[in-house]
């Protein structure tokens, strides 16, 4: 017999995952090993914070950062006016013009068409076609010709009184003309989109691009946004991606601007843009137009603004609440007494009950920029806990109220991400559909939920300040404050998403007594806007009142001031109760 053949099997390797102990050794060694990782990191944390430190920061500049003698083309027809019959039309539409008034044109007329002569044709003509030729408003009608004329634009106008097409049609004429670049920058990416859309609506039919330059969506679009922005005629961007492309040289485009466009200046300051706001106005040639656009106009953005425009501008105040007749009605007339005090119980239903109608009483109004008067607001004091029963029955009288077959859309605003999810909940597991909107969530998330909204398929939105400047949502008329706001600017913000084009609207505000710092310039802004004030919110500024009034009166008091001081005396600033 002839030898046994020997067979040779592959013997498959353990599958079993190999133990941590086996990587990294015994107890000791693994703790050594931690250790040694632990401290490497910091080190280059250290390493990173020191090369930070040593990096050349932005200096902010203390010159003007334009040409501040530079004289920009006119395309309007028509002189400089400070005839009476200019100051009389400018009473009427509840206008303010100061600076370079005597260069600045008169507003266009009451029957003035989007086909005007005077008026970039077809520019306007397209425009007006696609708003059913809807009338000018206030702060178009002023400016328009003065960004036509060639000025520097500085307009504070209420919000939803169409200050995006103010800018965006001077802007696109000028860019034409001159065959150069415009730049809009906007504080948030949900903005920004906004204004892209409005832009090309405007450059459909021309061969000119626009293109949007904004973070929140991967490190993978920076590359792609920066080869869009060669060739790109109109820019709308966010401060901080657009200032990080320019100090990588990726925006040589910025050379060839001639419009510098800023919308909710206000609010990009607040959020720190303010560096990268210089840094931008610096890239871009001093020999431009720049035009800025706001709600509000703190002293902070005053002082910003003198940097960035130049001698010839004029800065453009709208009340849209005021027209001639409330500018004729004496500034004296009797303030509403307060209503009597009614029982807790009995506050609470009224603030799920449907608004009272608002007297047509004037009174004084505040230096702040004032919420539309077709907006009815209502404040109402309560405790926190009563919160979600106040909420859910006022939502449950809008829904009753609602006519048609779609349910009426509510905007509700809160401080944190957290609070969003806590009120998203609440409704939810009271058989409602809502969905938030902040800024933990995913960029497509948020663009996800706002679609939503905005076509009815979700009629409550959770949001925190994301959504409270410059966005619009068509035919959105309730709003809520379930967290108040901590300023007062922020509150006509967010007040002012309801109502937008002129319709009627109402915004449910719950105060809790710990914003009552804010009661006595809140109640100046109702009493303004001839709204009704919560007895309880008057007795709260009345006593706050006091109490700063008989600390300023003891001179010899010492202690640390009263924690949110600040706050009430900068409200109190804002709204002229105190010098």
């Amino acid at each position: 017999m002839g030898k046994k053949k020997r067979v040779h099997r592959l013997i498959a390797p353990e599958t079993r995952p190999i133990p941590a102990e086996d990587l990294m050794g015994p107890p000791n060694k693994k703790k050594k090993i931690r250790k040694q990782i632990e401290k490497r990191a910091k080190r280059a944390a250290k390493e990173e914070a020191k090369a930070l430190a040593r990096a050349p920061r932005i200096q902010r500049s203390a010159h003007a950062l334009n040409a501040p003698d530079h004289v920009v083309s006119s395309l309007w027809s028509g002189p400089g006016s400070e005839s009476d019959e200019t100051k009389l039309r400018r009473k009427a539409l509840g206008v303010v013009v100061r600076g370079a008034a005597a260069q600045c044109p008169a507003p266009l007329e009451d029957d003035t068409k989007w086909g005007d002569a005077r008026l970039p044709q077809p520019l306007w003509r397209r425009a007006g076609a696609k708003l059913n030729e809807a009338p000018f408003t206030a702060v178009q009608r002023q400016a328009w010709p003065a960004a036509l004329a060639g000025l520097d634009v500085l307009a504070v106008a209420p919000t939803g009184s169409g200050k995006t097409l103010a800018y965006v049609l001077p802007s696109i004429a000028r860019m034409r003309r001159e065959s150069s670049v415009a730049v809009a920058l906007a504080p948030t990416r949900e903005l920004a989109k906004q204004v892209l859309a409005a832009v090309k609506r405007a450059l459909r039919g021309g061969t000119e691009t626009a293109v949007l330059v904004a973070g929140g969506a991967g490190a993978s679009s920076r590359p792609e946004q920066a080869d869009a922005l060669r060739s790109a005629h109109f820019v709308v961007a966010t401060p901080g991606r657009l200032a990080d492309l320019a100090s990588s040289n990726l925006a040589p485009r910025l050379n060839d601007a001639s419009i510098l466009i800023l919308d909710e200046a206000d609010r990009m300051l607040q959020l720190g843009f303010e560096e990268q706001l210089d840094a931008i106005a610096a890239t871009v040639p001093g020999k431009r137009q720049t035009l800025l656009f706001t709600a509000t106009f703190p002293g902070k953005l005053r002082d910003a603004a003198a940097r960035w425009v130049r001698q010839l501008t004029v800065t453009v105040r709208v009340n849209a609440s005021r027209g001639a007749a409330e500018l004729e009605a004496s500034s004296s007339a009797p303030v509403p007494p307060p209503p009597t005090e009614a029982a807790a119980e009995a506050a609470d239903d009224a603030a799920a009950a449907p608004p009272p109608p608002t007297t047509t009483t004037t009174a004084p109004t505040t230096t702040l920029a004032s919420v539309p008067s077709n907006v009815t607001q209502r404040v109402h004091v309560c405790a926190p806990h009563k919160r979600p029963r106040l909420l859910l029955r006022f939502l449950e009288r809008v829904k009753a109220n609602a006519t048609g077959r779609q349910q009426e859309r509510v905007l509700i605003f809160a401080n944190t991400a957290q609070a969003c999810g806590e009120v998203a909940e609440l409704i939810r597991r009271h058989d409602g559909k809502a969905v938030e909107l902040h800024g933990k969530l995913r960029q497509s998330d948020r663009d996800k939920h706002l679609l939503a909204f905005k076509a009815g398929k979700t009629p409550v939105l959770c949001a925190t300040d994301v959504a409270g400047r410059g966005l619009h949502v068509p035919g959105l008329k309730v709003v809520v404050n379930w967290d108040f706001p901590p300023s007062l600017e922020t509150y006509t913000h967010r007040v002012g998403r309801a109502g937008r084009g002129g319709e009627a609207a109402e915004a449910l505000s719950l105060f809790t007594r710990n914003f009552a710092p804010l009661a006595p310039a809140l109640v100046a802004l109702l009493e303004g806007a001839s709204q009704a004030v919560d007895p309880q919110l008057r007795e709260c500024a009345t006593k706050r009142e006091a109490r700063v009034a008989a600390r300023s009166a003891n001179d010899d008091a010492g202690g640390e001031e009263e924690d949110g001081e600040d706050l009430f005396l900068a409200a109190m600033r804002a709204a002229g109760v105190v010098e």
